[in-house]
């Protein structure tokens, strides 16, 4: 079978989910092509990567007052972005012509709805919601299209919003399937290449892809104690790796500095805590190797949706204060969270997707 697999770059998640799926389809001998949507306008792109996403994390507030006006009225920012994509687009699609077109963000979901009359060849549509969240511009179902959610708590949402409900499929977010195998902590600490103490707590303090948050701020406070040791992902912020840098030669505590990594399945393995922030991606991975996860400080819409979500339910816990992190941490309750974790967590996500499109072949 064909496979288009459109995503957006914004932040990492979008691209990692579908690059997760990408992976497994083609591993199963289908054609598969991964398309991001605004790729070919850099001025959109920059709009929607960079303006929009540092507003988010810089402007917070601001940004989580519209975000609920669009989750109020449903309707989707991207609904007025993919005009702009539609000519180069169609012709993508109708050279291509895939059977299934499987979209790991919004903007691909509202592109078939809008367009797929004038496809030359029908296809499946399947969308998979990557936060524990759904996001605004999910409404006016078609009999073609499925949507594939984190779990059980988000289908009758989507009943009411009218779709299916054999077309809302709980299978779980798409991540990694190296998150899903069980690692040794030695065999991780020896393929991290660190001299680090298993036997002393370890704090992951990750920035996400763009070193985001309240990464400094965190490593800082916890720096003072000398009984931890701190892995810092500064992600692609150079500036920040720097400073981290610096700040580990008068640590008290050992600090471990990383930037971008894509080993962060060893630090996962080897951690007590994950710090940071809570998109759907990071999230997901921590609850399948079983990390507690924190959040400190403010955070914008959806990653904190997601946080509420989880908070809920007791796999993460929220510091408003960043002074109080290490109390939180010394006296924070883990087996209650793992044993959380290890009942939500979802495995074998993209097979079941995987299935499900063959059923209906």
């Amino acid at each position: 079978m064909k496979f288009l697999i459109f995503t957006v770059t914004v932040g990492a998640g979008h691209n990692e989910v579908a690059r997760n799926v990408a992976e497994y389809l083609k591993s199963q001998g289908h054609e598969v092509l991964v398309h991001d949507l605004f790729k070919h306008k850099k001025f959109r792109q920059w709009v929607i990567a960079k303006l929009g996403f540092t507003a988010m994390t810089k402007l917070p507030t601001i940004s989580n007052y519209f975000y609920d006006r669009a989750k109020k009225s449903d309707v989707s920012i991207y609904d007025s972005y993919i005009k702009s994509i539609k000519d180069e687009t169609l012709e993508l699609v109708n050279t291509f012509k895939p059977d299934v077109i499987i979209s790991s963000h919004i903007a691909g979901r509202l592109f078939v709805k809008k367009y797929e009359s004038k496809f030359t060849k029908p296809v499946l549509n399947y969308f998979i919601v990557t936060d524990y969240d759904l996001t605004p511009g999910l409404k006016d179902y078609k009999e073609n299209e499925y949507v594939i959610i984190p779990n059980e708590d988000f289908k009758d949402e989507l009943v009411e919003k009218g779709f299916a409900p054999d077309h809302i499929l709980p299978f779980g977010i798409p991540v990694n399937a190296k998150y899903y195998k069980k690692l040794d902590e030695n065999e991780a600490k020896e393929k991290l290449g660190i001299d680090i103490d298993l036997n002393k707590k370890i704090v992951l303090v990750v920035g996400g892809g763009n070193g985001l948050g309240n990464v400094y701020k965190v490593i800082k406070e916890l720096s003072k104690h000398d009984d931890i040791q701190i892995i810092s992902v500064a992600g692609r912020n150079e500036d920040l790796k720097e400073e981290i840098d610096a700040l580990a030669k008068k640590s008290k505590a050992k600090i471990y500095s990383y930037g971008f990594t894509k080993e962060l399945e060893y630090m996962m393995t080897i951690a007590d805590y994950l710090v940071g922030k809570t998109g759907g991606i990071t999230a997901t991975e921590a609850i399948t190797k079983g990390v507690p996860l924190i959040a400190v400080g403010k955070t914008p819409k959806p990653e904190y949706s997601n946080l509420q979500y989880l908070k809920k339910n007791g796999m993460a816990i929220e510091i408003d204060d960043i002074k109080t992190v290490y109390d939180k941490i010394k006296t924070l309750d883990t087996d209650a969270m793992r044993e959380k974790y290890e009942k939500s967590k979802k495995v074998g996500v993209v097979e079941k997707i995987n299935e499900k499109i063959l059923e209906r072949r």
